[in-house]
């Protein structure tokens, strides 16, 4: 997979695959391994994996045979392979295929099918290629958190769980008693608080609230409007500039704020303040303290 071939709004740029390449990475999320190819000329023979493939084309096209007929796709188009769905694949044209698949285990679905109230059985999809722009974006959006060395357990875990959500239709669960959700949150909250520099993870907050994984995710983005990892975000963002006003370091400062490294600090304040560490230090200790922007 070519850096920069898909975005996180939906959007493809299509750029001619060089060379046959892939990367295949077992990700730090249990259940969850991430595959990246651009390829001119490969073909795959028939195979089939023991997990949920689910993967969207970013360039040119890949055609293949599964479930007794033959299919395409192109850009934007999503692959949804069941366990055990034999399948093949080889370019559709000249211009080669590049894509990006996740493979789920059935365990990681059926757990989130299961703390959604729903049943024992496994999903399954009816067509192995869908058009739909809100699944490609999850799959992009969790596969560049996988991929992203920056990225928290957290982060990546939210990601993971959004596109499961997805796939699986999740989110019928039974609603609590207000109170209960109110206290729940309060708890997540402080606790995201306390441990702020802490590689905190979705099965902790979970323990913490007494609630199951998915329906706290949605539970506590239905009452904050961003998700559990965007909260942690915010907070670790507010807490930096608040140290670089006071004139800590770059360096010191995201070490003491949860980010893997000072360029990583940089990336996400620069991404949401517009500015750098150092700028953003030099212009809160000329103009004294600062409001973050919000």
């Amino acid at each position: 997979m070519t850096p920069g071939s898909g975005t996180d709004d939906g959007r493809v740029l299509h750029v001619r695959p060089l060379a046959n390449r892939a990367s295949y990475v077992a990700s730090s999320v249990p259940g969850v391994d991430v595959l990246h190819a651009a390829f001119s000329d490969h073909r795959y023979d028939r195979h089939a994996h023991p997990t949920y493939a689910i993967g969207v084309t970013e360039g040119g096209g890949q055609a293949f045979r599964c479930r007794g007929a033959d299919h395409a796709t192109g850009p934007g188009l999503v692959m949804t392979f069941n366990p055990d769905d034999a399948h093949d694949g080889h370019a559709a044209g000249p211009d080669g295929y590049r894509y990006r698949m996740l493979y789920l285990a059935p365990e990681l679905v059926l757990d989130t099918v299961r703390h959604a109230g729903g049943g024992r059985a496994l999903p399954l999809f009816r067509e192995p290629v869908a058009a739909d722009r809100r699944l490609a974006a999850a799959v992009r959006r969790a596969a560049a958190a996988l991929a992203d060395p920056g990225a928290s357990t957290l982060e990546r875990e939210s990601g993971v769980r959004a596109l499961v959500e997805i796939l699986t239709g999740a989110g019928g669960a039974r609603p609590l008693p207000a109170a209960r959700v109110d206290a729940a949150l309060r708890r997540v909250r402080e606790h995201l608080h306390d441990h702020l520099a802490d590689d905190v993870t979705t099965a902790e907050l979970a323990r913490v609230a007494g609630l199951g994984r998915s329906y706290l995710c949605r539970a506590f983005r239905a009452r904050h409007g961003t998700s559990l990892h965007g909260y942690q975000r915010a907070l670790r963002l507010s807490r930096a500039a608040g140290l670089l006003a006071q004139g800590h370091p770059p360096a010191f400062v995201a070490a003491a704020t949860g980010f893997a490294d000072q360029s990583h600090l940089t990336r996400r304040l620069r991404a949401a303040y517009g500015v750098s560490p150092g700028a953003w230090r030099a212009l809160t200790r000329r103009a004294g303290p600062l409001a973050a922007p919000r």
